[in-house]
């Protein structure tokens, strides 16, 4: 088997096209491509994205981007900077992710099992906290609980990933639409912060 980190930079590669590809067939794929050992194949049916789990190189891949967007955020000063400007970092942080590692927001993706430190399980909190302290400091509106605020704006960027995906906007309108969107729906002021990333997937 190939090294985990050649694998990684291989998957990231092949994954858009592969998967575009073999998503609805039944074509056995050579296993190489995979990192699997020689005479091995991986199927590309309803049992792709399990086949392709079960691969130790694929399980460190999601651990990898997993523990990725955790230090993404780390770096992204989210406790610290002015709460519009953090706002704007989180959803940064989120398009670093989607630039990286593409594969983990399609369909096929959701067969594959979640990484024991799993992003579903530390974003929300993070982005929740950071709307509570944009109240305290008078930032963002306390008119709505900020969990469905968190899961709001989560979902406002998946819509933008998804029209980015469909070829409805560029990465750079749906990055700047959805910054605007997550501020109005905080209660801050659209304009007053900017992302600083220019997303191209």
């Amino acid at each position: 088997m190939a090294d985990t980190r050649e694998f990684q930079v291989a998957v990231i590669r092949i994954q858009p096209a592969w998967l575009k590809e073999h998503a609805q067939s039944t074509t056995v794929v050579p296993a190489p491509q995979f990192g699997c050992g020689r005479g091995e194949t991986a199927v590309s049916d309803q049992e792709d994205a399990t086949r392709l789990a079960c691969l130790p190189a694929v399980a460190a891949l999601v651990e990898a981007a997993a523990a990725e967007y955790a230090t993404l955020l780390d770096d992204a000063g989210l406790d610290t900077a002015p709460p519009a400007d953090a706002l704007a970092r989180f959803l940064d942080a989120g398009w670093r992710f989607v630039d990286r590692y593409p594969l983990l927001l399609t369909a096929p993706a959701a067969r594959i099992p979640r990484p024991e430190n799993d992003p579903h399980d530390f974003v929300p909190p993070r982005l929740e906290r950071l709307i509570e302290r944009g109240r305290h400091t008078g930032d963002f509106a306390p008119s709505l609980p900020a969990a469905w605020l968190a899961a709001a704006v989560l979902g406002l960027q998946h819509t933008a990933v998804a029209q980015v995906g469909t070829r409805r906007l560029t990465a750079q309108a749906a990055a700047a639409l959805c910054l605007d969107s997550a501020l109005r729906l905080c209660g801050g002021r659209a304009g007053t912060a900017r992302a600083g990333h220019h997303p191209t997937t």
